[in-house]
């Protein structure tokens, strides 16, 4: 920090190594499971408007899904203690799923464990949160979020992925396999 109390701002390093683009402080990055504390702010925020409990089943938003979604909260599946298994291979990365076949696929599996008892992070249970919010808020997570977090705090370049989004200065993600990015 400089005397006059801006900031000098240097970056290093590539963006995208298939298009040799160097990291700048415009790189944008995906947030990934840090998007998780604002679906679960979305979830108190809609507990604390009284449009559901944070005690409500899952079941309650799920009715089609497995009995077991009764036994297992809301409250316990934002603590990664709902129990709900991994859907493992029965479940494709690539498809875009309606909140009935999300919830089928997730009931293919028994329970992994008993609810409340385990941590076990679940990205795949935040799913059902994030369709949850979608219910209780009347439109989509995506939109909640933007209106109630990401616009009154001035957050314009932050949202939600969408598959085949073309998004200008995305940084790449990438992996050293086998003396190689990958």
């Amino acid at each position: 920090i400089r005397p006059d109390g801006g900031a000098d701002i240097r970056s290093y390093g590539v963006a995208s190594l298939e298009f040799d683009v160097p990291y700048s402080e415009k790189t944008v990055h995906r947030i990934a499971s840090i998007s998780k504390q604002f679906c679960a702010y979305a979830i108190l925020k809609l507990a604390k408007d009284g449009k559901l409990s944070l005690d409500d089943p899952l079941r309650k938003f799920f009715p089609k899904g497995p009995e077991s979604l009764n036994t297992i909260t809301i409250r316990q599946t934002l603590a990664h203690r709902s129990g709900i298994a991994e859907p493992g291979t029965a479940f494709d990365y690539r498809k875009e799923y309606s909140v009935d076949e999300y919830v089928e696929v997730l009931g293919k599996k028994p329970l992994a464990e008993e609810p409340g008892k385990t941590y076990r992070y679940n990205n795949f249970a935040y799913g059902l949160l994030g369709m949850i919010v979608g219910i209780a808020g009347g439109e989509p997570i995506e939109q909640f979020v933007k209106k109630t977090i990401f616009d009154p705090v001035g957050m314009t370049s932050t949202r939600y992925y969408e598959a085949g989004d073309i998004i200008p200065q995305r940084s790449g993600g990438y992996r050293w396999v086998d003396g190689k990015y990958t």
